[in-house]
């Protein structure tokens, strides 16, 4: 009798870890809400009949892997996956929650960071990434992709690789590298880079193309200045003889540029009238 209850106990216990680690796979084209555990998740492996999947992954909603495909779209807002890849032309936005391990964009999918935790997010093959705020451990670029960076903070490091293209406007991060072809675009002011890490020994300032190989040789250099958000920027900067770092003046606001235009209009008129 004992070891009969222990068998139906042991049944029971498979039955709701069956149950507790169940997959899901979605491509009907509708809105769905994940609020429990999942062992691994995919959304539009088959493309839908018309429009796209959507899936948004709520607070208590958790998945160990969570992939989409086609044109699905896929939210994180309170949720959390131990990863999260995307590939061909879907998008994910993270917004609240924690992606444990990698936040990943392939193809040419999307993937926007508005808040949240992800320790790596890595964008790859021509695929598209924004991060307006947050957290990331390390960012990395390769393979033609496309990165802005306008807010939150990089723990470690901004890595390009292989004819990766990042564009920074503002955030934290405290290295950056650029190889194989790859370019960074810093758009701010009072830029300035060193060869040592008290800022004493510059070796180039202000705007323009920093090319390593053709003014110093490749290695490691720091940066400094303010980036157009406003955000302070002193960061270590690694960078071989084929990477390329632009650092771009602040556009003028609209307004600004109209006043500046206005001025000297006016100014031509009173000219013309003392003529």
């Amino acid at each position: 009798m004992r070891t009969q209850s222990i068998i139906t106990a042991v049944a029971v216990l498979c039955l709701l870890n069956q149950q507790v680690r169940a997959d899901f796979s979605l491509s009907d084209g509708g809105t769905h809400d994940i609020t429990t555990y999942h062992d691994n998740g995919v959304v539009d492996v088959s493309a839908p009949a018309s429009g796209y999947t959507t899936v948004n992954l709520l607070s208590g909603g958790s998945v160990t892997s969570l992939s989409g495909y086609n044109r699905s779209h896929i939210n994180i807002d309170g949720g959390n996956a131990g990863s999260l890849n995307a590939y061909d032309t879907s998008q994910v936005a993270l917004n609240t929650g924690v992606i444990t391990y990698q936040l990943g964009t392939w193809d040419t999918s999307a993937v926007t960071m508005n808040g949240g935790q992800a320790h790596y997010l890595y964008a790859y093959e021509s695929s598209q990434a924004t991060m307006n705020g947050g957290y990331v451990h390390t960012l990395g670029i390769r393979d033609h992709s496309q990165v802005t960076i306008n807010g939150g903070t990089i723990g470690y490091e901004v890595a390009a690789f292989d004819y990766g293209l990042a564009t920074i406007t503002g955030g934290h991060f405290s290295q950056m590298s650029v190889y194989g072809f790859s370019e960074a675009t810093l758009v701010g002011s009072g830029f300035g880079v060193y060869r040592d890490q008290a800022l004493t020994d510059q070796v180039f300032s202000g705007f323009g193309d920093f090319d390593s190989h053709s003014v110093y040789d490749s290695g490691v250099y720091y940066l400094s200045g303010t980036l157009a958000s406003g955000d302070p920027l002193f960061a270590r900067l690694i960078i071989d003889n084929v990477g390329e770092l632009s650092l771009v003046a602040v556009p003028l606001p609209g307004a600004a540029l109209l006043a500046i235009l206005g001025l000297s209009a006016a100014g031509m008129h009173l000219r013309r009238r003392s003529h």
